[in-house]
């Protein structure tokens, strides 16, 4: 899983080269200059926010506490994205004994839920093929 993980981050890189247009992520409210930011975009509200059943996934290292993340060549159509601030770089989502999440999280849209991850309704958004700029705010 983690040389798919790899080849998938190295595709991306290599599609940064191209002419397309793209989807910018920026995350905001980022508390702490460690760890990473990991990233998955979704393109079904059936698989929507299973990790394991992302549509694109990716990650980017926290650098003087800013994180972008740039997804090239990407088709029209209606996505979703749930990322969180992996701060001590294990690779999953701290919880605490209760299952709530102990690491920064968000959603497209700032969309929030009750009890859990927000229904991809609230999280959901048109990318018409042209370049756009995302903002999410982790708390």
């Amino acid at each position: 899983m983690v040389i798919m993980k790899l080849l998938l981050v190295l595709t991306l890189i290599l599609s940064a080269s191209s002419l397309n247009a793209q989807l910018k992520i920026t995350v905001a409210n980022i508390k702490k200059d460690t760890g990473t930011i990991l990233i998955a975009l979704y393109n079904s509200k059936d698989k929507f926010p299973n990790t394991n059943e992302a549509y694109k996934e990716g990650r980017v290292k926290v650098k003087n506490k800013q994180a972008v993340f740039v997804v090239e060549g990407l088709a029209s159509g209606e996505y979703a994205i749930a990322l969180f601030h992996d701060q001590n770089d294990n690779n999953k989502l701290d919880k605490s004994d209760l299952g709530l999440p102990k690491e920064p999280y968000g959603f497209s849209n700032d969309a929030k839920g009750m009890f859990g991850p927000p229904p991809y309704k609230k999280a959901k958004f048109n990318y018409n093929g042209k370049a756009i700029d995302i903002l999410i705010s982790i708390f």
